[in-house]
């Protein structure tokens, strides 16, 4: 009985770490971003929505939420492929400057093009 406990467990471990490798995504990896480009589109003193034109898939947002999440000032990321828009919220009294947003947008693989205000 043990020994077939431990060849089950062996086979989900192994299935699931292949899982996770053919899951990783970094960048612009296996697709293009050509033609991509971001605004911001609205911006508050605690919010800011970045517009991004080319987030291709669900890997692309992940990686923009990383990265934004990595920042000490953001305290949420809403990503919506739908609108292919980025929801910052920032940490009370906080915000990223133009220059951190344009860094980490291009850094994923995409055009930072400006912030627009309403």
């Amino acid at each position: 009985m043990k020994t077939w406990m431990f060849i089950i467990l062996s086979a989900f471990i192994s299935i699931s770490l292949q899982a996770e490798d053919a899951h990783k995504h970094h960048k612009n990896d296996g697709h293009k971003h050509e033609g991509s480009t971001a605004e911001v589109v609205s911006s508050t003193a605690t919010e800011t929505t970045i517009k991004v034109k080319g987030m291709v898939c669900a890997f692309c947002a992940q990686g923009i939420t990383k990265n934004f999440k990595s920042e000490k000032e953001v305290e949420d990321v809403k990503v919506d492929l739908d609108k292919m828009e980025v929801h910052l919220r920032f940490k009370k009294g906080q915000k990223l400057s133009r220059a951190k947003m344009k860094e980490i947008i291009t850094g994923a693989g995409f055009d930072f093009v400006g912030e627009v205000s309403e």
